[in-house]
């Protein structure tokens, strides 16, 4: 899994993981958080309706005011069980 940072341009982070067949990302993370204590950590809310919403990733938060959000993308190109995620900013003209 890759954490990648347009918002304060730090450089990209690698983390490895697993995740079941079919498995959900949430899991993913929760695995890489686990193996890499002082590396990856990110922090939820949970929905109701919805279920788990993530808030931040490496101590970066998604902001209204400040236009910035996670994207979670996967690759076929990567490793089977492979995640990209992105926390990017919403850049405006």
């Amino acid at each position: 899994m890759m954490v990648y940072d347009a918002v304060t341009n730090k450089p990209n982070k690698t983390y490895s993981t697993e995740v079941a067949y079919k498995g959900i990302l949430i899991g993913a993370m929760q695995r890489a958080q686990q193996k890499h204590k002082n590396g990856f950590r990110f922090t939820t809310t949970y929905n109701l309706d919805y279920g788990p919403f993530v808030e931040s990733v490496n101590g970066l938060k998604g902001s209204t005011a400040k236009h910035t959000y996670c994207h979670f993308f996967s690759s076929t190109r990567m490793a089977l069980s492979s995640s990209l995620m992105w926390v990017s900013s919403n850049f405006t003209s």
